[in-house]
């Protein structure tokens, strides 16, 4: 979509990428800025990466990396935008999000043409860390935008947005990469790991490549298998045995991944229940987990991974604590099937 936008000369005047965090929106939307912008298209149409354009859009990004919204506030909180490139302006959380004073300085430079580039670039991200007011400041501008300034808005939750922002925005929508494809960008980025790390890692990472990139040293990840053959093999009458486990995985110091992990033993548990012939994440206790999908019906696996759903959205959501929550699951998920009856789930849309 992007590239027939370019082709035929109608850009359109903003842009909401949305998807979740480390799949690519960022790049995508550098890549996009140089390809506009750039003097010496290749013969594919992309962007050449040599140009002067290109050159300093890409430094750009590279201060992106410096002053992302990963990273603490810089000394100097007052500046609002980046001033590397005049044309391309880069919003960042400042502290606790994206304040109304930075909005502004975009609302002050948006009216001008652009100095060097086609087109003068505003990227948001995430957009979402706007507060209310600098939300509405922004609308004001995307109403009536000026003719030669585009913007480009990230975000990984775009529902919290402001409707009439969402609105006036063209949505491009990301999804998470394929295992297959992290497999790939951690070969090629992180060469020197071992392949058993990458696999684990891009099986955990639920299609986010940066995810992915930060578990493949993980030490937690490391020390996951043994836990799980412990969930695998842990004597549903021995409730003292079940509250240790659960310690045990707070021990990670991995918060609510906990849950991911118990989430996906629970998965393959199941594939193998069906009879499925898709890999499973936890092929190393292949024989443990296999015991333990056979004591168990597919109905009651698929209620175990609900409920370790459940459980994560009241740990984040309502501040439960994790071990309490932990333990809570864990007696569940060890339970003898058929048990799950007896406790019915309360469904969070209720609640709220």
């Amino acid at each position: 979509m992007l590239v027939q936008a370019h082709a035929s000369g109608r850009i359109h005047h903003a842009y909401l990428f949305a998807g979740p965090e480390g799949i690519g929106k960022r790049r995508v939307a550098y890549a996009f800025m140089a390809r506009v912008s750039c003097l010496a298209l290749a013969d594919d149409g992309d962007a050449c990466g040599h140009c002067r354009n290109c050159r300093r859009i890409f430094a750009h990004a590279a201060w992106y990396d410096e002053h992302g919204p990963w990273k603490p506030p810089p000394t100097e909180p007052d500046v609002p935008l980046t001033p590397l490139l005049p044309d391309v302006a880069t919003l960042v959380p400042y502290g606790s999000g994206i304040r109304i004073e930075q909005v502004r300085e975009v609302r002050r430079i948006a009216q001008f043409a652009p100095v060097e580039l086609p087109f003068r670039f505003i990227l948001i991200d995430p957009a979402d860390a706007m507060n209310e007011a600098a939300a509405n400041a922004l609308l004001k501008t995307l109403e009536e935008p000026p003719a030669k300034t585009r913007f480009i808005l990230l975000s990984p939750s775009p529902t919290s947005l402001l409707v009439t922002i969402r609105s006036r925005c063209q949505r491009v929508d990301f999804h998470r990469l394929a295992d297959a494809e992290l497999d790939q960008i951690l070969a090629t980025r992180l060469p020197e790991s071992d392949e058993e790390q990458r696999r684990r890692a891009a099986r955990v990472a639920h299609g986010s490549a940066a995810l992915a990139i930060e578990l493949v040293d993980d030490p937690a990840l490391a020390a996951w298998m043994p836990l799980a053959r412990g969930l695998a093999r842990v004597d549903s009458g021995r409730p003292g045995a079940i509250l240790a486990l659960a310690a045990e995985f707070e021990d990670l110091k991995i918060g609510p991944r906990t849950f991911e992990l118990i989430v996906r033993f629970l998965r393959d548990a199941l594939l193998i229940r069906v009879g499925s012939d898709e890999p499973v994440f936890h092929a190393e206790i292949l024989d443990d987990v296999t015991a333990f999908a056979g004591a168990r019906s597919i109905d009651g696996l698929m209620h175990r991974i609900r409920i370790a759903e459940d459980t994560r959205l009241a740990c984040q959501t309502f501040h439960t604590p994790l071990l309490l929550g932990l333990e809570r699951l864990l007696l569940e998920v060890i339970g003898p099937d058929g048990t799950e009856v007896a406790r019915p789930i309360v469904d969070l849309r209720d609640v709220l």
